[in-house]
């Protein structure tokens, strides 16, 4: 400026010193964009001139099979910093449908999108690809044992059911014992009756499938475990109408350490029963275990607790003074 108008020259004086900055004291150097989600390899990326978001995608090692690819959400920040109580803004921009000669090749340093419009990335952009909600790789389950075509399934629709599987393996073979079907979600046993669901097609029992569920069908056991505080604990016939109590009657009877029976249905759910006379006495499903379980004894040497012993009398005192009271009144 100072060469273009004289006006601003002023004369020198001996000790002043005069600086000369480079022409692009104003300008950001080392400018870049950024890219995150589902591309092969996401970071940050030096800013080209001219550099468009299809430039940075390939730049990035392209689209993952999980990407969306018909569009980009990039946030641009603002550089005068808050407008109001915004930062940044998101600009959600449409990419070409697919790479050809005519969008990109490695000579060229800029794609243009299909609606023939540029998009120029800025200094710090954020570009994200974002996951197509509508794609998952193939789902996969598992049934074995006791089914006509036992095996791995593809799950080829998102609501595939336990019922449908079932009917599609075939159903159980003659030996299949439905009702001591093991269904595995991961490490975790998902209690259900197969024999209701299958031969009632109780919905109430039917279950939507995930990937890597795992359903076992057993043999037909024809017996029930009696085991626990019994005179003669184990395997017994099974026979249908006989209840709890029976089952216990032919292993002896309890034990006089015996505290209370624990009957586990082959589904897997179990009930407590008691001993009393008006105890529950459920009748015994084939393939069910019988445990009767051992009185845990008193701790021996348990220390005197002197201030429980304390606030019972007090308790025990106040509710004598208050009887005391109300029948003076009376």
């Amino acid at each position: 400026k100072l060469l273009s108008n004289k006006s601003g020259n002023m004369e020198l004086e001996p000790g002043d010193k005069i600086y000369i900055y480079k022409a692009d004291v104003n300008k950001v150097i080392n400018k870049f964009v950024k890219i995150e989600g589902e591309v092969r390899k996401p970071g940050q990326y030096p800013l080209n001139s001219n550099m468009t978001v299809m430039d940075l995608i390939i730049q990035a090692g392209g689209f993952l099979e999980s990407s969306l690819k018909t569009e980009a959400y990039v946030n641009r920040l603002n550089p005068e910093g808050y407008q109001g109580e915004k930062i940044s803004e998101t600009h959600i921009v449409k990419l070409p449908n697919e790479f050809n000669n005519n969008i990109y090749s490695k000579n060229r340093t800029s794609v243009k999108d299909t609606n023939s419009k540029y998009y120029y990335l800025q200094h710090r952009d954020i570009v994200v690809i974002r996951k197509n909600p509508n794609w998952e790789p193939q789902r996969t389950v598992t049934i074995n044992g006791e089914v006509v075509r036992p095996g791995v399934y593809v799950l080829k629709r998102k609501n595939e059911t336990l019922l449908g599987l079932l009917k599609e393996a075939g159903g159980p073979t003659d030996e299949g014992f439905l009702l001591g079907a093991n269904f595995k979600r991961g490490n975790k046993r998902v209690v259900i009756d197969l024999e209701k669901l299958y031969y009632d097609e109780d919905n109430r029992e039917n279950i939507l499938l995930k990937n890597s569920d795992v359903v076992s069908i057993p043999k037909t056991p024809n017996t029930v475990l009696v085991t626990g505080e019994v005179n003669n604990p184990g395997l017994y016939k099974f026979l249908y109408g006989e209840d709890v109590k029976d089952y216990i009657d032919k292993a002896g009877g309890t034990t006089d350490s015996s505290d209370y029976i624990l009957y586990q249905k082959p589904t897997g759910e179990t009930d407590k029963v008691g001993f009393g006379l008006f105890s529950s006495n459920p009748e015994v499903f084939d393939g069910s275990i019988i445990n009767v379980t051992k009185v845990i004894p008193e701790p021996k040497g348990k220390p005197f607790d002197l201030g429980g012993t304390i606030k019972d009398v007090f308790a025990i005192a106040v509710s004598a003074l208050t009887v005391i009271i109300l029948a003076k009144r009376f």
